[in-house]
């Protein structure tokens, strides 16, 4: 499942496609415009005693209602204050007329949502609800599963442009790294190595006239040198490679 930490999903970018879809469908449906509030928030998972009950479920999206909410939504796109004597004609109507406009909400989140219909119906860990209504009062709430909801909270946050990745050269460049030399190799049993004396001669498996190895942080090159005396300093002169 795509996974964010809980304060990206908290901010308000993370649902801000989804706010936007909430305005598209209000001004669709009603003369007096309903609104994403916010914050987006995580169910508690506890029994509600508001009232509220589910008004549709489509396949990656729930719509909740606060009691009275799918009648006063039907008067609000009449452009109707809400009221409280109406005949059993009136409701019936009214539902019906609701009812068309939280269908096409519930499709329209459906279509947000990014990835197809893969999700559909798997919803793991405890939904996030966007809640919807009139200036500050919460009516209607909008819920979508923690893996939905990453997903939008990724398109939420580009990423950086990167441009091309500097040569290898180029990214060692201030690198400090120790240079030494090979001048070559002898061997001994451990009783010889023991027996050594000061002025005692190691011949070594190299000519006079041989090329020096030069090493790179303990590694050969194939760079070839020799070794002299400058004042009182040895110096390395770098040959032709064979």
């Amino acid at each position: 499942m795509p996974w964010l930490p809980d304060v990206c999903l908290r901010d308000k970018r993370a649902c801000r496609r989804l706010s936007e879809t909430v305005a598209q469908w209000s001004r669709r449906w009603l003369s007096r415009g309903w609104q994403a509030i916010g914050p987006l928030g995580q169910a508690s998972g506890e029994a509600d005693d508001n009232g509220w009950s589910v008004l549709r479920t489509g396949g990656r999206t729930t719509i909740e209602g606060a009691p009275r909410a799918v009648l006063r939504l039907a008067l609000a796109m009449l452009g109707e204050d809400d009221r409280t004597s109406l005949s059993p004609r009136d409701h019936k109507f009214l539902r019906r007329l609701a009812g068309q406009a939280l269908d096409d909400l519930v499709a329209a989140v459906d279509d947000l949502l990014p990835g197809g219909d893969s999700s559909a119906t798997t919803w793991i860990g405890k939904p996030w609800s966007l809640p919807i209504g009139p200036a500050a009062e919460p009516l209607l709430q909008v819920s979508i599963a923690t893996s939905d909801l990453s997903l939008l909270a990724r398109q939420a946050y580009p990423r950086n442009a990167v441009g091309p990745l500097d040569s290898r050269s180029s990214a060692v460049a201030d690198m400090l790294v120790p240079i030494s030399v090979h001048l070559g190799m002898a061997t001994m049993d451990v009783a010889q190595f023991d027996a050594l004396e000061p002025g005692d001669v190691i011949v070594l498996d190299r000519s006079v006239t041989a090329p020096a190895t030069l090493l790179v942080a303990g590694r050969q090159t194939p760079l070839p040198c020799t070794v002299s005396q400058q004042d009182a300093t040895l110096v390395l002169h770098l040959a032709e490679t064979v």
